[in-house]
């Protein structure tokens, strides 16, 4: 069947008109019709055929499959879930049916039945970095960090394909280091019950929840430290970084004016400043302090990159 369908849609309908008529219409015919139809974009027909197929051999665990897929591009995972099941009970040790399953299972939050469905799909074919990934995402959403780590490594070091093999290297590596954020946030947290005036620790916390793109809960941390030490260039600073990954820039350049207010050699937070001006499209202003940067700081990287962008606006102008 499977060759066949490598032929393309229309030589595989004429073959299957054929294989119909000798076999006075054969369910499994049906099936492979089904998938004709749904390479083609067609699904509702592949539907209708799959389901008069399921009808006239319940027993037909393809079918079931089929249909399980047919009604995943539909968006019915209730329906497709339903159809995996079946084929999964017709033919328990099928891993085509598992997978199906176990995905649905994923998908519709049934937690505890995708876990044993990818653990049996484990001891099916172990060591499989196709159900190890999902299984880790399973238990990292579980609350397991633990167990998603070590489920990663597996993958990682036993992918045959370098692509699936970076992916469960770059899942666990994001894994760790969100651990090893909660575990500073916690560290933090602690500290700010017995030291709730310490702006270091306000901003602190700023910069972990941050780096883990809460920029709502980072902006309230980075505004208390500003309020406990509103002469300190850094906290402003580091609000103009957090508006600006939030998407306001004019927010983030008034920040970023503060902190060069408060600390006017700093050269850094001037280049930034020059820099959210020019995304303002304020070029009078960043011409400014693009060699005010210059000035201040020549022969340095700083001022070689600021001439490079005053070029471009010399050019965009």
């Amino acid at each position: 069947m499977a060759l066949l369908l490598t032929e393309g849609p229309d030589a595989a309908e004429v073959v299957l008109d054929a294989a119909e008529a000798d076999s006075g219409g054969h369910p499994l015919l049906s099936v492979g019709r089904a998938r004709v139809l749904s390479g083609r974009g067609d699904h509702e027909a592949a539907l209708e055929t799959l389901l008069r197929a399921s009808e006239r051999d319940p027993e037909l665990a393809e079918a079931h499959y089929f249909l399980s897929l047919t009604y995943f591009n539909g968006f019915l995972g209730e329906e497709s879930l339903d159809s995996a099941e079946r084929a999964v009970a017709l033919d328990a040790d099928n891993v085509d049916y598992l997978y199906q399953a176990a995905q649905m299972y994923d998908r519709t939050g049934r937690m505890q039945q995708a876990e044993a469905s990818w653990e049996k799909l484990l001891v099916l074919e172990p060591d499989e970095p196709r159900y190890l990934v999902p299984l880790a995402g399973l238990h990292d959403r579980m609350g397991d960090r633990a167990r998603a780590l070590e489920l990663l490594d597996r993958a990682a070091a036993t992918a045959s394909e370098e692509e699936m093999g970076q992916m469960a290297r770059q899942l666990a590596v994001q894994l760790r280091n969100e651990q090893q954020t909660s575990s500073e946030l916690e560290r933090i947290n602690t500290a700010l019950k017995f030291s709730p005036q310490d702006p270091r620790l306000h901003h602190q916390r700023a910069e972990l929840l941050s780096g883990a793109d809460d920029y709502i809960g980072a902006e309230a941390a980075v505004r208390n430290a500003i309020s406990l030490e509103p002469e300190a260039a850094p906290h402003p600073a580091l609000l103009s970084r957090i508006l600006d990954s939030r998407g306001d820039k004019e927010g983030a350049a008034a920040a970023m004016e503060s902190a060069v207010e408060l600390d006017p050699d700093d050269v850094d937070n001037r280049l930034s400043l020059a820099g959210l001006w020019m995304q303002i499209g304020d070029i009078d202003r960043a011409r400014q302090g693009l060699e005010r940067v210059i000035e201040m700081a020549p022969d340095t990287d700083q001022a070689d990159f600021a001439s490079e962008q005053l070029l471009r606006i010399q050019g965009g102008g």
